[in-house]
């Protein structure tokens, strides 16, 4: 029975390893599409004024 207690303490503990590795893999994740979301907001705003100046001319 002990061991089996073990098993399963040892099962739970690499559980939350999985679970840690996946959070801060959603992270990072998360980080780099707002990264690109940033990214695209700047060319947009570029493409706006380009617009902008063409109707202006």
């Amino acid at each position: 029975m002990r061991k089996e207690s073990s098993f399963n303490k040892d099962h739970v503990l690499s559980l939350i390893d999985s679970i840690d590795r996946l959070t801060a893999a959603r992270k990072r994740d998360r980080a780099a599409l707002l990264a690109s979301l940033d990214e695209l907001e700047e060319k947009l705003a570029m493409c706006d004024a380009r617009i902008r100046n063409i109707k202006d001319a």
